[in-house]
C-alpha cells in the first residue's frame, strides 16, 4: 500500500516538474532574414546572480526573458539605432541592470554579451564575433512558453 502512495506521489510530481520546465536547445545560429540584423543577447556560465533570471528589452518594445545563466536569446531587429535595457524583477536588486546602444545595419550578426559582477555592478558588451561564436557555443537557448 505504502509502495502504491509512493509510486503515485512520484509519478505525479514528475508530471508537474515536466510542465513546469521549458523547452532547451543548445546554440544553433539562427538565418539571416531580408531587411533585418540579428542580434544574439548571451550570459556567459558565472557563479555571481547565477540564480536570477534576468530579462531585456528592445527599443522601449518587448520584453525578452529569460536570459539565464549560461544561456542566450537570438532576435531579429530593424537596422539602425538600436538600445537593449537588461532589466531584473527582485525586490533585492535595482531593476535596471545596464543598457548598451548601438547601430545595426541590415544583414549583420551582432553579439551581446551580459556580464554580471560582484556588488550588483552588470555590463553589456558589443563582443568581436569570432570571440563569441567561441564563448556562445556551449549555450542553452531556453524557449519562451507561449
Amino acid at each position: 500500500m505504502i509502495k502504491n502512495i509512493f509510486g503515485i506521489t512520484v509519478a505525479t510530481l514528475l508530471l508537474f516538474l515536466q510542465g513546469c520546465v521549458m523547452e532547451q536547445k543548445p546554440y544553433a545560429p539562427i538565418g539571416i532574414k531580408k531587411s533585418k540584423a540579428v542580434v544574439y543577447v548571451y550570459r556567459p556560465e558565472s557563479f555571481v546572480s547565477r540564480g536570477l533570471p534576468w530579462s531585456f528589452i528592445i527599443n522601449g518594445g518587448k520584453s525578452y526573458t529569460p536570459l539565464i545563466n549560461n544561456g542566450y536569446i537570438p532576435i531579429y531587429v530593424n537596422p539602425g539605432n538600436v538600445n537593449i535595457e537588461l532589466k531584473q524583477n527582485d525586490t533585492l536588486v535595482k531593476s535596471h541592470l545596464a543598457n548598451l546602444s548601438f547601430f545595426a545595419k541590415v544583414g549583420k550578426i551582432y553579439y551581446i554579451k551580459a556580464i554580471p559582477h560582484p556588488f550588483y555592478h552588470y555590463d553589456l558588451i558589443l563582443m568581436d564575433k569570432k570571440i563569441a561564436q567561441k564563448e556562445i557555443k556551449d549555450s542553452i537557448y531556453f524557449v519562451p512558453e507561449k
